[in-house]
Protein backbone atom coordinates (compact mmCIF):
# COMPACT_ATOMS: atom_id res chain seq x y z
CA UNK A 1 0.00 0.00 0.00
CA UNK A 2 1.61 3.37 -1.20
CA UNK A 3 0.44 6.82 1.04
CA UNK A 4 0.62 10.01 -0.18
CA UNK A 5 3.60 11.28 0.77
CA UNK A 6 4.32 14.75 2.58
CA UNK A 7 5.40 16.83 -0.32
CA UNK A 8 2.45 16.06 -2.46
CA UNK A 9 -0.21 18.15 -3.94
CA UNK A 10 -3.04 17.30 -1.32
CA UNK A 11 -0.26 17.84 1.69
CA UNK A 12 -1.69 21.48 3.01
CA UNK A 13 -5.10 20.09 2.62
CA UNK A 14 -4.84 17.35 4.87
CA UNK A 15 -3.09 18.85 7.05
CA UNK A 16 -5.45 21.59 7.74
CA UNK A 17 -8.21 19.09 7.88
CA UNK A 18 -6.16 17.17 10.37
CA UNK A 19 -5.57 20.63 12.50
CA UNK A 20 -9.07 21.82 12.29
CA UNK A 21 -10.14 17.93 13.56
CA UNK A 22 -8.00 18.06 16.09
CA UNK A 23 -8.54 21.95 17.56
CA UNK A 24 -12.54 21.26 17.51
CA UNK A 25 -11.22 17.81 19.51
CA UNK A 26 -9.39 20.27 22.20
CA UNK A 27 -12.85 22.59 22.48
CA UNK A 28 -14.74 20.08 23.50
CA UNK A 29 -12.07 18.53 25.93
CA UNK A 30 -11.75 22.19 27.31
CA UNK A 31 -15.15 22.34 28.93
CA UNK A 32 -14.96 18.43 30.13
CA UNK A 33 -17.24 17.13 27.82
CA UNK A 34 -15.12 13.67 27.18
CA UNK A 35 -16.03 12.86 31.03
CA UNK A 36 -18.35 10.39 29.84
CA UNK A 37 -17.31 7.04 28.36
CA UNK A 38 -19.47 7.56 24.84
CA UNK A 39 -18.18 10.88 24.47
CA UNK A 40 -14.45 10.39 25.93
CA UNK A 41 -14.25 7.61 23.63
CA UNK A 42 -15.48 9.70 20.17
CA UNK A 43 -12.73 12.20 20.87
CA UNK A 44 -10.33 9.82 21.18
CA UNK A 45 -11.73 8.45 18.20
CA UNK A 46 -11.74 11.79 16.07
CA UNK A 47 -8.34 12.78 17.36
CA UNK A 48 -7.18 9.52 15.98
CA UNK A 49 -8.67 9.63 12.62
CA UNK A 50 -7.27 13.19 12.38
CA UNK A 51 -3.60 12.04 12.82
CA UNK A 52 -3.73 9.32 10.03
CA UNK A 53 -5.48 11.85 7.86
CA UNK A 54 -2.16 13.54 8.46
CA UNK A 55 0.45 12.59 10.78
CA UNK A 56 2.35 15.69 9.87
CA UNK A 57 -0.67 17.83 10.63
CA UNK A 58 -1.07 16.10 14.12
CA UNK A 59 2.59 16.60 14.87
CA UNK A 60 2.28 20.15 14.36
CA UNK A 61 -0.66 20.34 16.71
CA UNK A 62 1.34 18.74 19.43
CA UNK A 63 3.87 21.19 19.20
CA UNK A 64 1.17 24.26 19.38
CA UNK A 65 -0.19 22.60 22.41
CA UNK A 66 2.82 22.17 24.47
CA UNK A 67 2.19 25.27 26.76
CA UNK A 68 -0.70 23.37 27.85
CA UNK A 69 0.80 20.46 29.11
CA UNK A 70 -0.05 21.16 32.56
CA UNK A 71 -4.14 21.45 31.30
CA UNK A 72 -5.44 17.94 32.41
CA UNK A 73 -8.89 17.16 31.05
CA UNK A 74 -10.79 14.12 31.84
CA UNK A 75 -11.27 11.16 29.76
CA UNK A 76 -12.30 7.85 30.44
CA UNK A 77 -9.24 6.12 32.32
CA UNK A 78 -8.00 9.18 33.43
CA UNK A 79 -7.05 13.00 32.65
CA UNK A 80 -4.17 13.90 30.77
CA UNK A 81 -3.19 17.11 29.04
CA UNK A 82 -3.48 17.79 25.12
CA UNK A 83 0.10 16.99 24.69
CA UNK A 84 0.16 14.11 26.00
CA UNK A 85 -3.16 13.06 23.61
CA UNK A 86 -1.33 15.20 20.69
CA UNK A 87 1.65 12.36 20.93
CA UNK A 88 -0.47 9.75 21.44
CA UNK A 89 -2.21 10.33 18.63
CA UNK A 90 0.36 11.62 16.29
CA UNK A 91 2.67 8.57 17.60
CA UNK A 92 -0.02 5.61 16.84
CA UNK A 93 -1.24 7.60 13.46
CA UNK A 94 2.34 6.92 12.19
CA UNK A 95 2.53 2.99 13.75
CA UNK A 96 -0.46 2.15 12.22
CA UNK A 97 0.58 3.46 8.64
CA UNK A 98 4.15 1.33 8.96
CA UNK A 99 2.25 -1.45 10.06
CA UNK A 100 -0.20 -1.75 7.76
CA UNK A 101 3.36 -1.32 5.17
CA UNK A 102 5.40 -3.78 6.91
CA UNK A 103 8.33 -3.21 4.06
CA UNK A 104 8.72 -0.12 4.82
CA UNK A 105 9.56 -0.30 8.84
CA UNK A 106 13.04 -2.03 8.49
CA UNK A 107 14.53 0.81 6.05
CA UNK A 108 13.09 3.43 7.74
CA UNK A 109 14.30 2.72 11.43
CA UNK A 110 17.68 1.96 9.38
CA UNK A 111 17.31 5.22 8.10
CA UNK A 112 16.04 6.72 11.05
CA UNK A 113 19.15 5.52 12.94
CA UNK A 114 21.75 6.44 10.10
CA UNK A 115 20.62 9.99 9.33
CA UNK A 116 20.32 10.76 12.97
CA UNK A 117 22.82 8.85 15.12
CA UNK A 118 23.46 10.99 17.92
CA UNK A 119 19.80 11.46 18.49
CA UNK A 120 19.44 7.68 18.47
CA UNK A 121 22.03 7.57 21.20
CA UNK A 122 21.01 10.11 23.55
CA UNK A 123 17.41 9.05 23.51
CA UNK A 124 18.88 5.63 23.83
CA UNK A 125 21.10 6.67 27.06
CA UNK A 126 18.35 8.59 28.17
CA UNK A 127 15.82 5.68 28.70
CA UNK A 128 18.72 3.47 29.94
CA UNK A 129 19.52 5.83 32.79
CA UNK A 130 16.02 6.49 33.60
CA UNK A 131 14.88 2.37 33.47
CA UNK A 132 17.89 1.78 35.49
CA UNK A 133 17.25 4.78 38.32
CA UNK A 134 13.53 2.90 38.53
CA UNK A 135 14.83 -0.19 39.42
CA UNK A 136 17.20 1.14 42.42
CA UNK A 137 14.84 3.85 44.00
CA UNK A 138 15.38 4.83 47.23
CA UNK A 139 12.89 2.80 50.05
CA UNK A 140 10.86 5.78 50.83
CA UNK A 141 10.55 6.70 47.13
CA UNK A 142 7.45 7.81 45.78
CA UNK A 143 6.96 5.19 42.84
CA UNK A 144 3.83 6.57 40.98
CA UNK A 145 5.38 9.99 40.58
CA UNK A 146 8.38 8.46 39.38
CA UNK A 147 6.60 5.96 36.75
CA UNK A 148 4.37 9.26 35.95
CA UNK A 149 7.82 11.40 35.32
CA UNK A 150 9.10 8.59 33.11
CA UNK A 151 6.03 8.18 30.87
CA UNK A 152 5.93 11.94 30.30
CA UNK A 153 9.69 13.30 30.36
CA UNK A 154 10.91 10.38 29.13
CA UNK A 155 8.98 7.91 27.18
CA UNK A 156 6.22 9.95 25.35
CA UNK A 157 9.17 12.93 24.15
CA UNK A 158 11.52 10.32 22.62
CA UNK A 159 8.17 8.23 21.19
CA UNK A 160 7.26 11.85 19.59
CA UNK A 161 11.01 12.49 18.18
CA UNK A 162 11.28 8.91 16.84
CA UNK A 163 7.81 9.23 15.08
CA UNK A 164 9.78 12.81 13.61
CA UNK A 165 12.49 10.98 12.11
CA UNK A 166 10.52 8.38 10.64
CA UNK A 167 8.86 10.83 8.88
CA UNK A 168 11.70 11.82 7.57
CA UNK A 169 10.98 15.75 7.40
CA UNK A 170 13.54 17.78 5.39
CA UNK A 171 13.32 21.21 3.56
CA UNK A 172 9.42 21.49 3.24
CA UNK A 173 8.26 19.73 6.03
CA UNK A 174 9.63 21.73 9.16
CA UNK A 175 7.46 24.41 7.64
CA UNK A 176 4.37 22.28 9.72
CA UNK A 177 6.21 21.93 13.01
CA UNK A 178 7.83 25.87 12.78
CA UNK A 179 4.07 26.85 12.42
CA UNK A 180 2.98 24.67 14.86
CA UNK A 181 5.33 26.25 17.32
CA UNK A 182 5.17 29.83 16.42
CA UNK A 183 1.35 29.28 16.99
CA UNK A 184 1.69 28.14 20.30
CA UNK A 185 4.15 30.79 21.19
CA UNK A 186 1.78 33.26 20.04
CA UNK A 187 -1.28 31.74 22.09
CA UNK A 188 0.73 31.54 25.23
CA UNK A 189 1.86 35.44 24.50
CA UNK A 190 -1.62 36.27 23.99
CA UNK A 191 -3.22 35.38 26.87
CA UNK A 192 -0.09 35.97 29.14
CA UNK A 193 -0.74 39.82 27.83
CA UNK A 194 -4.02 40.23 28.64
CA UNK A 195 -3.47 39.51 32.16
CA UNK A 196 -2.05 42.96 31.72
CA UNK A 197 -6.16 43.89 32.29
CA UNK A 198 -7.05 41.49 34.95
CA UNK A 199 -6.04 43.05 38.31
CA UNK A 200 -5.96 39.14 39.75
CA UNK A 201 -3.91 37.66 37.17
CA UNK A 202 -0.21 36.88 37.45
CA UNK A 203 1.67 36.87 40.88
CA UNK A 204 2.51 39.13 42.44
CA UNK A 205 6.38 39.77 43.71
CA UNK A 206 9.04 41.98 44.51
CA UNK A 207 6.22 45.02 43.72
CA UNK A 208 5.27 43.76 40.29
CA UNK A 209 3.14 41.24 38.95
CA UNK A 210 4.47 38.65 36.69
CA UNK A 211 2.54 37.32 33.71
CA UNK A 212 2.16 33.44 33.74
CA UNK A 213 -0.11 33.40 30.43
CA UNK A 214 -1.12 29.19 30.23
CA UNK A 215 1.36 28.34 33.18
CA UNK A 216 0.25 28.39 36.92
CA UNK A 217 4.04 30.04 37.72
CA UNK A 218 5.96 32.96 35.42
CA UNK A 219 9.16 31.28 35.09
CA UNK A 220 7.95 28.14 33.82
CA UNK A 221 6.04 30.47 31.10
CA UNK A 222 9.69 32.12 30.69
CA UNK A 223 11.02 28.79 29.86
CA UNK A 224 8.73 28.17 27.09
CA UNK A 225 8.56 31.63 25.73
CA UNK A 226 12.56 32.26 25.80
CA UNK A 227 12.90 28.64 23.42
CA UNK A 228 10.13 29.68 21.01
CA UNK A 229 11.21 33.22 21.21
CA UNK A 230 14.53 32.38 19.69
CA UNK A 231 13.39 30.23 17.28
CA UNK A 232 11.52 32.72 15.69
CA UNK A 233 14.24 35.40 15.51
CA UNK A 234 16.37 34.43 12.62
CA UNK A 235 12.90 34.21 10.71
CA UNK A 236 12.17 37.55 11.25
CA UNK A 237 15.80 38.59 10.23
CA UNK A 238 16.08 36.29 7.42
CA UNK A 239 12.68 36.42 5.80
CA UNK A 240 11.18 39.04 3.59
CA UNK A 241 7.83 40.43 2.65
CA UNK A 242 4.31 39.02 4.30
CA UNK A 243 6.52 36.41 6.28
CA UNK A 244 8.70 38.79 7.76
CA UNK A 245 6.08 40.81 9.31
CA UNK A 246 4.06 37.85 10.49
CA UNK A 247 7.01 36.36 12.57
CA UNK A 248 8.40 39.71 13.57
CA UNK A 249 4.81 40.58 14.95
CA UNK A 250 4.56 36.99 16.97
CA UNK A 251 8.28 37.37 17.88
CA UNK A 252 7.43 40.44 19.29
CA UNK A 253 4.05 39.35 21.45
CA UNK A 254 6.94 36.56 22.75
CA UNK A 255 9.19 39.02 23.22
CA UNK A 256 7.34 41.31 25.35
CA UNK A 257 5.43 39.00 27.10
CA UNK A 258 8.94 37.48 28.42
CA UNK A 259 10.23 40.72 29.37
CA UNK A 260 6.92 40.58 31.62
CA UNK A 261 7.72 37.55 33.62
CA UNK A 262 10.49 39.50 35.09
CA UNK A 263 12.36 35.94 35.10
CA UNK A 264 15.91 36.93 35.43
CA UNK A 265 17.15 33.53 33.94
CA UNK A 266 14.42 34.01 30.85
CA UNK A 267 16.40 37.09 30.37
CA UNK A 268 19.94 35.42 30.11
CA UNK A 269 18.81 32.87 28.16
CA UNK A 270 16.96 35.21 25.46
CA UNK A 271 19.84 37.44 25.75
CA UNK A 272 22.58 34.53 24.96
CA UNK A 273 20.24 33.50 22.21
CA UNK A 274 20.94 36.81 20.64
CA UNK A 275 24.19 37.11 20.63
CA UNK A 276 24.92 33.63 19.14
CA UNK A 277 22.11 34.81 16.40
CA UNK A 278 23.68 38.01 15.17
CA UNK A 279 27.34 36.21 15.61
CA UNK A 280 26.19 33.34 13.20
CA UNK A 281 24.97 36.48 11.27
CA UNK A 282 27.78 38.31 11.07
CA UNK A 283 25.77 41.34 12.13
CA UNK A 284 28.36 42.84 14.95
CA UNK A 285 26.97 45.96 14.33
CA UNK A 286 23.68 45.21 15.45
CA UNK A 287 24.82 43.32 18.20
CA UNK A 288 26.73 46.60 19.79
CA UNK A 289 23.54 48.36 18.86
CA UNK A 290 21.61 45.47 20.82
CA UNK A 291 24.50 45.70 23.96
CA UNK A 292 23.84 49.72 24.10
CA UNK A 293 20.62 49.43 24.32
CA UNK A 294 20.47 46.93 26.98
CA UNK A 295 23.62 49.00 29.09
CA UNK A 296 20.60 52.25 28.46
CA UNK A 297 17.81 50.24 29.64
CA UNK A 298 19.96 48.72 32.76
CA UNK A 299 19.97 52.16 34.54
CA UNK A 300 15.88 52.65 34.70
CA UNK A 301 15.47 48.82 35.39
CA UNK A 302 18.03 48.82 38.23
CA UNK A 303 16.23 52.07 39.77
CA UNK A 304 12.74 50.44 39.04
CA UNK A 305 13.20 47.12 39.45
CA UNK A 306 16.01 46.54 42.12
CA UNK A 307 13.90 44.52 44.67
CA UNK A 308 13.06 42.07 41.28
CA UNK A 309 16.93 42.08 40.23
CA UNK A 310 18.36 42.03 43.37
CA UNK A 311 16.56 39.25 45.25
CA UNK A 312 18.26 36.41 46.25
CA UNK A 313 15.50 34.20 46.84
CA UNK A 314 15.80 33.86 51.28
CA UNK A 315 16.73 36.42 53.83
CA UNK A 316 20.50 36.23 53.68
CA UNK A 317 22.90 37.45 52.01
CA UNK A 318 23.61 34.23 49.88
CA UNK A 319 21.48 33.28 47.58
CA UNK A 320 18.86 30.22 48.10
CA UNK A 321 19.98 28.58 45.05
CA UNK A 322 23.75 28.36 46.54
CA UNK A 323 22.51 26.30 49.68
CA UNK A 324 20.11 24.20 47.60
CA UNK A 325 23.35 23.58 44.89
CA UNK A 326 25.22 22.38 48.04
CA UNK A 327 22.05 20.42 49.56
CA UNK A 328 22.28 18.59 45.36
CA UNK A 329 25.81 17.88 45.60
CA UNK A 330 25.25 16.09 48.89
CA UNK A 331 22.42 14.05 47.72
CA UNK A 332 24.06 12.86 44.73
CA UNK A 333 27.13 11.85 47.20
CA UNK A 334 24.76 9.74 48.67
CA UNK A 335 22.78 8.56 45.53
CA UNK A 336 25.83 8.51 42.77
CA UNK A 337 25.03 5.77 40.68
CA UNK A 338 21.83 5.75 40.36
CA UNK A 339 19.99 8.80 41.95
CA UNK A 340 17.45 9.55 43.78
CA UNK A 341 14.97 8.80 40.94
CA UNK A 342 12.76 10.80 38.74
CA UNK A 343 10.79 13.42 40.39
CA UNK A 344 11.92 12.34 43.45
CA UNK A 345 13.99 15.53 44.53
CA UNK A 346 11.01 17.13 46.70
CA UNK A 347 10.77 14.45 48.67
CA UNK A 348 13.99 13.53 49.36
CA UNK A 349 15.17 17.35 49.97
CA UNK A 350 12.83 18.73 52.23
CA UNK A 351 13.12 15.52 54.33
CA UNK A 352 16.36 15.68 55.04
CA UNK A 353 18.86 17.52 52.88
CA UNK A 354 16.91 21.48 53.29
CA UNK A 355 19.40 23.53 54.78
CA UNK A 356 18.65 26.10 57.28
CA UNK A 357 19.04 28.95 54.66
CA UNK A 358 17.47 26.96 51.98
CA UNK A 359 14.39 26.37 54.07
CA UNK A 360 12.28 29.42 52.31
CA UNK A 361 12.53 27.38 48.88
CA UNK A 362 12.39 23.92 50.83
CA UNK A 363 9.07 22.80 48.74
CA UNK A 364 11.35 23.49 45.28
CA UNK A 365 11.28 19.95 43.06
CA UNK A 366 14.24 20.09 41.57
CA UNK A 367 17.87 21.41 42.09
CA UNK A 368 18.18 24.74 39.63
CA UNK A 369 21.19 23.71 37.35
CA UNK A 370 20.61 21.54 34.66
CA UNK A 371 24.04 19.25 35.55
CA UNK A 372 22.76 18.83 39.32
CA UNK A 373 19.59 17.77 37.93
CA UNK A 374 20.22 14.81 35.95
CA UNK A 375 22.68 13.78 38.25
CA UNK A 376 20.12 14.04 41.18
CA UNK A 377 17.23 12.52 39.04
CA UNK A 378 19.64 9.90 37.43
CA UNK A 379 22.88 8.97 39.17
CA UNK A 380 26.16 8.43 36.79
CA UNK A 381 23.49 6.99 34.10
CA UNK A 382 21.91 10.59 33.49
CA UNK A 383 25.34 12.42 33.20
CA UNK A 384 25.66 9.85 30.51
CA UNK A 385 22.37 10.76 29.13
CA UNK A 386 23.31 14.77 29.64
CA UNK A 387 26.66 14.36 27.77
CA UNK A 388 25.47 12.55 24.84
CA UNK A 389 22.14 14.75 24.60
CA UNK A 390 24.73 18.16 24.57
CA UNK A 391 26.86 15.84 22.25
CA UNK A 392 24.50 15.42 19.59
CA UNK A 393 23.67 19.24 19.54
CA UNK A 394 27.42 19.91 19.07
CA UNK A 395 27.49 17.42 16.55
CA UNK A 396 24.42 18.42 14.83
CA UNK A 397 25.58 22.08 15.02
CA UNK A 398 28.70 21.39 13.73
CA UNK A 399 28.16 19.14 10.71
CA UNK A 400 25.70 22.07 9.35
CA UNK A 401 27.44 25.18 10.57
CA UNK A 402 27.55 26.44 6.92
CA UNK A 403 23.60 26.33 6.33
CA UNK A 404 22.84 28.29 10.09
CA UNK A 405 24.15 31.12 7.97
CA UNK A 406 21.07 30.50 5.46
CA UNK A 407 18.93 28.44 6.91
CA UNK A 408 16.54 30.17 9.69
CA UNK A 409 14.91 26.77 10.81
CA UNK A 410 18.81 25.70 11.71
CA UNK A 411 19.60 28.85 13.02
CA UNK A 412 16.74 29.48 15.15
CA UNK A 413 16.31 25.46 16.39
CA UNK A 414 20.08 26.07 17.75
CA UNK A 415 19.37 29.38 19.52
CA UNK A 416 16.48 28.08 21.32
CA UNK A 417 18.68 25.38 22.74
CA UNK A 418 20.80 27.75 23.89
CA UNK A 419 18.56 29.88 25.54
CA UNK A 420 17.43 27.04 26.97
CA UNK A 421 21.14 25.71 27.92
CA UNK A 422 21.97 28.98 30.14
CA UNK A 423 18.66 29.36 31.69
CA UNK A 424 18.92 25.46 32.67
CA UNK A 425 21.73 26.26 34.36
CA UNK A 426 19.67 28.20 37.38
CA UNK A 427 16.56 26.95 36.71
CA UNK A 428 14.59 23.92 35.39
CA UNK A 429 16.32 22.57 32.22
CA UNK A 430 14.88 19.35 30.73
CA UNK A 431 12.83 17.45 33.16
CA UNK A 432 9.23 18.90 32.59
CA UNK A 433 6.75 17.58 29.75
CA UNK A 434 7.03 20.93 28.01
CA UNK A 435 10.11 21.36 28.07
CA UNK A 436 11.43 17.66 26.82
CA UNK A 437 9.47 17.47 23.90
CA UNK A 438 11.05 20.99 22.85
CA UNK A 439 14.73 20.13 23.48
CA UNK A 440 14.00 16.78 21.34
CA UNK A 441 11.72 18.81 18.63
CA UNK A 442 14.59 21.38 18.61
CA UNK A 443 17.25 19.13 18.04
CA UNK A 444 15.63 17.25 14.55
CA UNK A 445 15.29 20.45 13.11
CA UNK A 446 18.95 21.15 13.77
CA UNK A 447 19.40 17.76 12.01
CA UNK A 448 17.56 17.83 9.14
CA UNK A 449 19.24 18.54 6.16
CA UNK A 450 17.22 21.71 4.71
CA UNK A 451 18.89 21.13 0.94
CA UNK A 452 17.54 17.92 0.27
CA UNK A 453 14.12 16.24 -0.87
CA UNK A 454 12.21 14.46 1.27
CA UNK A 455 10.34 11.10 -0.37
CA UNK A 456 8.29 9.60 2.70
CA UNK A 457 5.67 7.36 1.70
CA UNK A 458 4.20 7.45 5.38
CA UNK A 459 3.40 10.87 6.37
CA UNK A 460 0.77 12.85 5.07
Amino acid sequence: MRWVGPFDADRETSGALAVVMLVVTSALMAIDAGETVPVGALLLALGFAAAAISPIGAAAYTLAVVPFAFHLHPLPGGSFSLLELGIVWTVGAIGIRLVLSPRQLPRRIATAVTRYPWITVAAAVLIVAALASIRRLPPDAHHAEALRELRLVVLEPIAFVAALIILDLRRNGAAWLVGGLVAGGVVASAGALMQLFDADAGVIADNVTRLTGPYSHPNNLSLYLERIAAFAVPFAIMLSGRRRVVIATSMGAMLLALVLTYSRGGWLGMAAAMVVILVVLQRYRLLALMGVAGLVAAVPAGVLLRERIMDLGGASDEPTRFAIWRSSWDMILDHPWTGVGPDQFLYQYGRRYVEPIGWPERYTSHPHNAILDFAVRLGAGGLAALATMVGAVIAAAVSGFRELRSDPVRLGAFAALVAGAVHGMIDNSFFLPDLAVLFWTFLVLLSIAPDSTASSEVAA
